[in-house]
């Protein structure tokens, strides 16, 4: 048994497969398979998949532990759990009402062809409540017994788990006649502490019939597990009946039931399940710890244990698991990190497998352990034995180069291997199947004969696959069916697995179905190599062909699931290849193809290279220690978890589907015309990069950098998903980026000290070029040039609006221009309108008159415009501002005047790219007296604005901008026809925070203030030209003695966390000239009409000038 073994893990470490011939969808299942092989020789069947119905009977979620027996005629019979319970939020059960009269879990009963694999009828194995054989306490005045439930009364099964259909010989003894002469199905609740534990009589006297098992103590049960070879075992021996429970609590514990065969009472009376007492296993001393093992810890654990008695048979059934749990920690029953699975390796020696957890704080990683009980010289199990550590998931890697993790259900073979399954959970971890040889030696030596034979379907199971449905996928049940199928071929060997899609149901079966999940049926065949006949060597399911520099020219057939080729130095073969199978590439050698290659399976590279220069008729799969390249086209998807290389320096690899990216993409660089100078992937369908991949952009013909403008696209595709995980850049001189949304690899020409900000001067364009760079990038592993380490850098072009704002830069004509079109720099130039036309309106009390006992009324019309210059980027900022209002004064006392003001309001302000429209009110108080200098004249006014317009594309709206305005202005006693003043006001801008919206790199401003002191100093003269009419000549400097504010802070709304940025602005005050001339018609009864034209210059404005009208009279 031991070579028999040893020669098939040889066989199946060859390589990886996933040909067509390996992948079948069984007549009765609406989906291909969940699980895809990972070794020669292997095929998954898809049986029947949740939601599919046969006669009506749908299958429904999530299934697990299985039983299957021969129905003698070409059939076989599935027994199936479904581990459907509570739902965990609300507490109510799942699923739909079933036959026994109750939602949530149960069993259910298949026939199934094992010729055709026609699923040929199904349905629920308890069919009605009063087969529920549940434990009563109360029942045999209090010493307790079975009754049986009513319609009414129907019991709910809650997550039944693992289960086990054992030998007639685990529960019948054909000898004496003792036990019960039927099959049991045995299962127990995975529900926490009261999970019970059942026995579902399958057939003989009460066939259709399911038991409590109280006597096995309530927790919550993964499985229980009968001994069924017992051995050259005396009458005595096999009379006792051992079953073995496992807690899967986290942690938990594994306990073994001991009764015995009996001829009278019900079935589980005569199997024994009812009259023994139950052990925890105590581990008394294990290397590593000091006396007794109470929990597990990291390094795991080899030593010896004792059974220690949990109550006895007439008190175990009353107690609930509550007393269980508290028993089992007083008498020191060891505690694992969460036990799954068991199965006994044969008489006296058990496995069982751990899932791992974080136990006390310590990572405990998931193992397979291997329990050797003590018996005595006629078989009887006694009280004790040794207990070590089998298999480490720690020491196990998957093909994709991940550690194995959390196994779950298990099952010894007929062949004497151990075939285990996982379950990651929610995680972004492939869950895998795993088989290794148990009697190879040391823990070590087993290990080493460990084998990935499938794993779940990529396309489904990783984020971002074009089929996805979830990360939380599980390998559940698993028996040998070998001896049911009974193929009649020599070597060949089956499984029948169920797969659990956690993802939830949909449709309008979506609470019968609960979840998802499969029936598959696993088949291994042996390897055969034809030698060469004439032209022609015929490889079938995984016939290897050992290869050293050799070339080869003749023709090859690959078929079944495929042949092998085991290179281990350069190989080229350029003959025809053909068949029905797939080609695996194996052995540390590069295989290049050049001949014509129709074999219809897959192609798949678990070590060297592989190089096509060709085409291939299917689906390619490159695993963690391949690399494949050449200039070849593929017709199917490509799957990579290695090293994908196009090209021969450089070239191109063609998609006929879809593309996924988990390993290393390396695209060779040296120019920018692709297929010639660099390297392209061309996908006809989505590509997606998932967590972990990596691109590589290799520098190739010495010199050549991606300069800033320049890109190459690596992955040209109809549509992209996922992201890399790390860029590898470290042949490159200068920094490049990739672009997930587009597959672009883009130049920079920055070295890897420098930033955005290095590529201007300007302070405003430096600040939003940090942001930039902070915001349109993503931090992520890179490898830079001099390097060899991941270190954390800029990698990405981030998604969406932001990453389209760092493409437009990096490929911008202009650096400067580029960055302009991302200021919020325009902004104050509205804040600086406002504060103009408030100041202007401020001054409009200036030399307002009253009569005695009347109101003087003055409608006026102010237009500004101006154009500043203080931007040293190109977003000096124009306004245009008109002011229309009334002045109403009333005479205070002989030689004051109190006046207010109203002004309806509206204007303009843009620069490059900018664009925006305001309008508000204004109101205002003045007051002017004659002092003995002159005349003083205050006025305040307050103002608001509310503007709408857009900014590079980017739209705003209801930018609210305050203003207010003193100001005070000292006229002097005229001197002729000279009137000198000096002035001082105090301007306050401020503006609401608001948000840009549109389909660009939108802004999020930042409320803002500023303010300025301005003094001014001025002449009048007026030329008095008739009776009616008065020109006046006007000149005046203003200085702005203060400035406060003068920036706007920002960012990038879009960006996940926006990276704050400021740049100035104009500010408020400013430096300018003013020189005007002015009429003024008298009209007569205290009318009068006024026009005016002001001309301003400074140091801070290009242009500006001002238009005043206005009209007065009395009331």
């Amino acid at each position: 048994m031991k070579n028999l073994a040893r020669s098939f893990l040889l066989a199946a470490a060859a390589t990886v497969t996933l040909s067509a011939q390996n992948v079948i969808t069984g007549p009765s299942s609406s989906q291909t398979s969940y699980l895809t092989p990972t070794s020669p020789g292997w095929s998954a069947t898809a049986l029947l998949t949740v939601g599919d119905a046969i006669n009506g009977y749908q299958m429904a979620g999530i299934p697990d532990g299985l039983g299957a027996y021969s129905n003698g005629n070409g059939t076989m019979t599935v027994l199936a759990n479904h581990e459907i319970g509570n739902d965990y939020t609300t507490g109510v059960l799942k699923g739909a009402v079933r036959a026994h009269g109750a939602a949530g879990g149960f069993v259910s009963k298949w026939v199934i062809n094992t010729s055709t694999w026609q699923v040929i009828s199904g349905g629920d194995f308890v069919t009605s409540a009063t087969n529920q054989m549940m434990w009563d306490t109360t029942a045999n005045s209090g010493a307790g017994n079975w009754a049986a439930r009513t319609v009414s009364t129907p019991y709910a099964y809650l997550r039944p788990c693992a289960a086990e259909l054992p030998k007639l010989e685990a529960l019948y003894d054909s000898v004496s006649g003792y036990g019960y002469n039927g099959r049991i199905f045995m299962n127990g609740e995975e529900t926490g502490a009261e999970g019970k534990a059942f026995a579902w009589i399958v057939d003989g006297a009460e066939a259709g019939k399911v038991y409590e098992l109280p006597h096995h103590g309530k927790y919550s049960y993964e499985n229980l597990v009968p001994r069924s070879n017992y051995g050259p075992a005396l009458l005595s021996a096999r009379l006792q009946t051992v079953v073995v429970g496992t807690d899967d609590a986290t942690p938990g514990e594994v306990y073994v039931y001991i009764g015995t065969k009996t001829n009278l009472g019900n079935a589980v009376q005569m199997a024994g399940l009812a009259n023994g007492n139950t052990y925890g296993i105590k581990v008394t001393s294990a290397a590593g710890y000091t006396g007794a093992v109470t929990i597990e810890n990291a390094t795991g654990i080899t030593g010896t244990f004792a059974l220690a008695q949990i109550f006895t048979n007439t008190t175990i059934a009353a107690k609930t698991g509550a007393q269980f749990q508290t028993e089992s920690t007083l008498l020191g029953v060891t505690q694992f990190a969460r036990p799954e699975d068991a199965q006994w390796l044969d008489h006296d020696s058990l496995l069982f497998a751990t899932t791992g957890a974080t136990v006390n704080s310590v990572v405990v990683t998931s193992k397979i352990y291997q329990l050797d009980f003590n018996n005595d010289p006629s078989g009887i199990l006694t009280t004790g034995g040794n207990i070590k550590v089998l298999v480490d998931s720690a020491k196990l890697t998957g093909k994709d180069g991940a550690k194995a993790a959390s196994f779950d259900n298990i099952t010894v073979g007929d062949d004497g291997l151990l075939y285990i399954q996982e379950d990651p959970g929610s995680k972004e971890y492939v869950a895998k199947h795993w088989v290794v040889n148990p009697l190879a030696g040391s823990q070590t030596q087993i290990e080493g004969t460990a084998v990935q034979i499938f794993e779940s379907d990529r396309n489904r199971f990783t984020t971002g696959a074009t089929q996805f449905q979830t990360i939380d996928e599980e390998h559940s049940g698993i028996v040998d069916i070998t001896s049911i199928v009974n193929d009649g071929i020599n070597g060949s060997k089956w499984f029948l697995v169920a797969t659990q899609n956690h993802a939830a149901a949909t449709g309008a079966s979506a609470a019968t179905l609960v979840e998802g999940g499969q029936f598959i049926a696993l088949n291994y065949k042996t390897s055969s190599n034809s030698g060469l006949i004439g032209n022609l060597l015929t490889l079938d399911n995984g016939g290897t062909i050992v290869a050293s520099g050799t070339a080869i020219s003749h023709n090859i057939a690959l078929n079944g699931t495929g042949g092998v080729f085991n290179t281990t130095a350069n190989t080229s073969v350029s003959g025809a290849i053909g068949g029905n199978g797939g080609l695996w590439k194996n052995g540390s050698g590069t295989l290049t193809l050049t001949g014509a290659n129709t074999f219809a399976g897959n192609t798949n590279v678990e070590a060297g290279k592989l190089v096509v220069n060709g085409s291939l008729a299917s689906a390619v799969r490159i695993l963690k220690s391949g690399s494949f390249g050449g200039n070849a086209s593929i017709v199917g998807n490509l799957t990579n978890l290695g090293t994908l290389a196009p090209g021969n320096s450089p070239g191109t690899i063609n998609i006929s589907g879809n593309y996924i990216e988990a390993g290393t993409l390396d695209i060779e660089v040296w120019g920018l015309t692709a297929n010639t100078q660099h390297d392209q992937v061309i996908v006809s369908g989505t590509a997606t990069f998932q967590a972990g991949s990596t691109i590589k952009a290799t520098k190739t013909g010495g010199t050549y950098d991606l300069a800033r403008t320049e890109s190459v696209l690596a992955v040209s595709a109809l549509a992209y998903s996922g992201a890399f995980t790390n860029l590898d850049r470290g042949t490159q001189t200068t920094q490049v980026f990739f672009n997930n949304a587009t597959g672009r690899i883009h130049g920079s020409g920055l070295t890897e000290t420098q930033t955005f900000a290095d590529l201007t001067v300007d302070t405003n364009r430096k600040a939003i070029a940090t942001a930039l760079y902070a915001d349109g990038l993503t931090n992520a592993q890179v490898i830079k040039n001099g390097t060899a380490a991941l270190a954390t850098s800029k990698a990405f072009i981030t998604t969406g609006e932001m990453g389209a704002a760092a493409v437009a830069f990096l490929g911008a004509a202009n650096v400067d221009t580029a960055l302009d079109a991302l200021s919020p720099e325009p902004y104050g130039t509205t804040m600086l309108m406002a504060s103009r036309n408030s100041l202007s309106l401020a001054r409009a009390f200036v030399g307002a008159t009253a009569e005695n006992a009347g109101w003087n009324v003055h409608l006026g019309y102010d237009q500004q415009q101006s154009t500043s210059t203080a931007s040293l980027t190109t977003l000096n900022g124009s306004f245009d501002v008109n002011a229309r209002y009334a002045v109403l004064s009333h005479q205070a006392g002989a030689d004051s005047v109190f006046s207010v003001l109203v002004s309806d309001n509206s204007g303009q302000s843009s620069a490059s790219g900018f664009a925006s429209e305001a309008s508000g009110r204004s109101y205002g108080l003045g007051f002017g007296t004659n002092i003995g200098l002159g005349r003083l004249d205050v006025g305040v006014v307050m103002g608001e604005l509310n503007a709408n317009g857009t900014r590079s594309g980017q739209s705003f709206a209801n930018q609210k901008i305050n203003s207010t305005s003193l100001n005070a202005r000292l006229s002097f006693t005229k001197l002729g026809a000279f009137t000198p003043y000096v002035g001082i006001s105090r301007n306050i801008g401020s503006s609401d925070a608001f948000l840009e919206t549109g389909t660009g790199a939108n802004l999020s401003v930042a409320a803002a203030n500023q303010s300025d002191v301005t003094a001014e100093i001025g002449m009048g003269y007026g030329i008095q030209l008739g009776d009616v009419l008065t020109i006046s000549l006007n000149i005046a400097y203003e200085h702005a003695l203060s400035n406060e504010g003068g920036t706007l802070n920002a960012g990038f709304a879009d960006a996940a966390v926006p990276t704050s940025f400021s740049v100035r602005t104009s500010g408020a005050g400013q430096d300018l000239l003013r020189t005007g001339v002015g009429l003024n018609l008298a009209l007569g009864e205290g009318r009068s009409a006024t026009l005016g034209y002001d001309y301003h210059t400074g140091a801070d404005i290009k242009s500006a000038h001002q238009f005043k009208a206005g009209y007065s009279f009395r009331f």
